[in-house]
């Protein structure tokens, strides 16, 4: 599969994530690449498996026992896959009766407040009103998963009394996206670029301002649920931190990190199993954790290995462990993007706490919403779309890029063997 422009692959991760490299530019195919899961030492394989026999819990139940211990649970995500948001759907009823009533997404934007509000509480469900949040967010954010977390908090919300209710708070800021729609050698550099890019400061602290000014409007914990790299609270993404700082941001800490230091031991993040991030890698991305999670899950599965007694394999696929404070917490990561600009790093430093929902390869791609994309909203669709488009596109060539981001990740996703 051609590797994408790495110029556009930059832009996207900024904006998007993960969407522009997960998409094919020149279509030539969708063809399933098998990888090779990295080795892993067995005795860090035998340590992952008695930590889920022993320690191991349903994942809403882990989440929600994290909530009552701490102000802030950071869910962290990779953009697109269907399990994730759908997992968010699953907790949302659940919330109240544990004293959480607001939950933080960056899937929409805060100054949509009061159309999130109005959805989620209105005496009908707009779901013309749900695709509008999602398009002014991202304009290629179609996606069904993403859309029926709205619907879960309004029918949650409905006929209870406003203090019993769910809040959803948008977290991100508004981008201008008409630099990366530019050719090439138009494009501004530099702190020009950022500026231009992000006029209203880079999202991560939007999110972090956003999340702190809710935790003063409420009086139990807070669930925030975005883009993992969101999500860091005691682990530095070096790498973004570099290049923002090439583009005029010398404080260019994620959103966690920010909340981290203002809440300390209140916060923790708790990573959603998916593919890592490696540019280095096929389709740049790699097995989570040099392929500890996905061996450990193959292991627990298939009863083998030492210790794995009836007991650890009911726990599997479906499970969530605490990484702090355990023998997985020293478990050393050398490769992928996270380890960029650094020796190595320990699955400790990165995440306090792992959720797995079921193995790598059995994830799949959001479901693209059809018509998302329409007459009525193609010219603010064509302003905000990340990158270069024609200026006579079409909804159906917007909507076929959806689908088409959709159908590389499914494929992608199926070759993690």
């Amino acid at each position: 599969m051609k590797q994408p422009n790495r110029r556009l692959f930059f832009v996207g991760l900024i904006l998007i994530a993960l969407v522009v490299l997960l998409l094919d530019p020149a279509d030539i195919t969708n063809r399933v690449f098998t990888r090779r899961r990295p080795p892993v030492p067995p005795e860090m394989v035998s340590a992952g498996v008695s930590l889920v026999q022993e320690q191991g819990a349903d994942p809403s139940t882990f989440v929600l026992h994290a909530l009552e211990d701490h102000r802030v649970v950071f869910l962290g995500e990779f953009p697109q896959i269907a399990e994730h948001p759908r997992f968010l759907t699953e907790l949302i009823p659940q919330l109240p009766e544990h004293g959480i009533h607001a939950v933080g997404v960056d899937f929409a934007l805060a100054r949509d407040q009061e159309l999130i509000d109005r959805l989620t509480t209105g005496p009908e469900y707009d779901e013309d009103l749900a695709l509008r949040i999602l398009r002014r967010r991202l304009p290629i954010w179609g996606y069904r998963e993403y859309a029926e977390v709205f619907r879960a908090a309004w029918e949650l919300n409905r006929g209870r009394p406003e203090t019993d209710r769910i809040r959803l708070i948008g977290l991100n800021v508004m981008d201008d996206q008409r630099p990366t729609q530019l050719p090439p050698e138009e494009r501004p550099t530099g702190a020009e670029l950022g500026r231009a890019l992000f006029p209203n400061g880079l999202p991560d602290r939007g999110m972090a301002r956003t999340a702190l000014q809710a935790l003063e409007n409420i009086d139990g914990p807070l669930l925030l649920y975005a883009g993992a790299r969101h999500a860091f609270t005691r682990f530095r993404d070096l790498e973004y931190e570099t290049r923002m700082a090439e583009l005029g941001f010398p404080d260019a800490r994620r959103a966690g990190n920010i909340l981290q230091a203002e809440l300390g031991e209140d916060i923790i993040t708790v990573y959603l199993h998916g593919p890592w991030p490696d540019e280095q890698g096929r389709n740049g991305l790699t097995f989570a954790a040099g392929g500890l999670i996905d061996t450990v899950v193959e292991e627990i599965a298939a009863g083998r290995s030492a210790g794995a007694s009836e007991a650890a394999a009911s726990k599997g696929p479906r499970f969530a462990i605490p990484i702090s404070g355990t023998p997985l917490a020293e478990h050393y990561i050398e490769h992928g993007d996270y380890a960029k600009l650094r020796d190595g790093f320990s699955f400790g430093d990165l995440t306090d706490a792992y959720v797995v929902l079921a193995p790598t390869g059995e994830l799949s791609a959001a479901t693209p919403i059809e018509g998302f994309i329409a007459e009525t909203n193609i010219e603010s669709a064509r302003a905000g779309f990340p990158g270069h488009l024609p200026q006579n596109a079409e909804p159906r060539d917007i909507n076929a890029y959806i689908a088409r981001v959709s159908a590389n990740l499914d494929d992608i996703l199926e070759g993690f063997d």
